[in-house]
């Protein structure tokens, strides 16, 4: 039994599904996992932990597989947050996009995609998890690598309350990137940052000494401070990067179409009126924390299903053989 105050992270790699699920634990005696969408032919992988080494692993061959920085546009990825009453489950897809100059007259094309990525970083010790979209390096630094430095250099500059605070270091965070990226895009004229060069993150995680999760994120150069996504008992479900494919399914419409009406003379609340009947209603208060894996599972799955269908090159995906994602889980007390 892991006392209250406790966390002990879990990972776990898969490498049929090139999946990595991060687990934390408050008060939870942990011996398994459902995890049927990993597995086809079972619906429940038992799971081996280690008190010393805090390490579980899934009875299969199993790897560590090589991650690399994301880069490309603001839409070059996908990332999904699900947030429950017991916890919270964030997932993002794997590919990474390499743009080049192809003319003279400076447009740029897909020339190389890749599908190990790591888009999703647990922060230090504590049960806190950040999600990057956008571009993929900050001058000749990649993001990953940035990332490193961040928990090597500027996290433990913060007193352990603060470390184990998701505010502060999302607002740690927000200081530390914000001034990279201040610093190298200074003579990139505004509309061209916010066109070609936005960075996104999304920070969320247990903080000591309260009951829910938090999420808070930032998105350069349109934010000035981090923002918080939604109240402590508020729940439900997150994504960005390439949103479209999975609003399109959970709104019932296109969330463009309502420049498109307005443009033809539709006023907001007739817009308004037309569309909110067909939105999916989702019970989030009570849903258990597999199911939260199972939806963040479905997002990801979903819009790269979309993407990997549609003309150009994909904007997002993994390995060839099966859909790429990495999973973090934190279960709060």
């Amino acid at each position: 039994m892991v006392s209250r105050h406790q966390r002990i992270p879990y990972f776990v790699r898969n490498i049929s599904y090139r999946t990595m699920l991060f687990v934390v634990v408050r008060y939870q005696t942990v011996s398994k996992i459902e995890c049927s969408l990993f597995q086809p032919n079972s619906s429940v992988i038992p799971l081996i932990a280690s008190l010393t080494s805090l390490m579980l692993t899934i009875e299969k061959e199993s790897d560590i597989t090589s991650l690399k920085g994301q880069d490309g546009r603001l839409g070059m990825t996908i990332i999904a947050s699900v947030k429950v009453r017991d916890g919270l489950v964030l997932a993002t897809d794997s590919m990474t996009t390499i743009q080049a100059t192809v003319d003279k007259a400076g447009n740029k094309a897909v020339i190389k995609t890749y599908s190990n990525a790591k888009k999703l970083f647990h922060i230090g010790d504590a049960p806190i998890g950040a999600m990057i979209y956008g571009i993929g390096n900050i001058g000749q630094r990649s993001i990953e690598g940035l990332m490193f430095d961040f928990s090597v250099k500027e996290l433990t500059k913060l007193t352990k309350p603060k470390r184990e605070s998701v505010h502060d270091v999302a607002e740690a965070l927000f200081v530390y990137f914000n001034s990279l990226y201040q610093t190298e895009f200074a003579n990139i004229p505004p509309e061209q940052k916010i066109r070609d060069f936005r960075f996104g993150i999304f920070v969320a995680g247990c903080s000591v000494g309260k009951p829910f999760v938090e999420e808070w994120e930032f998105l350069l150069p349109r934010d000035l401070k981090i923002k918080r996504v939604r109240t402590d008992t508020t729940f439900g479900a997150s994504w960005r990067g390439i949103d479209l494919p999975f609003t399109r399914l959970i709104k019932g419409f296109d969330p463009r179409s309502r420049q498109i009406l307005k443009k033809h003379g539709l006023s907001d609340k007739t817009i308004k009126e037309a569309l909110e009947p067909w939105k999916a209603n989702i019970a989030y208060d009570g849903m258990p924390v597999q199911d939260a894996i199972n939806l963040a599972v479905f997002i990801v799955q979903t819009t790269i299903g979309l993407v990997s269908f549609e003309i150009g090159a994909p904007s997002c995906g993994g390995h060839c053989k099966w859909p790429q994602y990495y999973l973090m889980a934190l279960l709060s007390g």
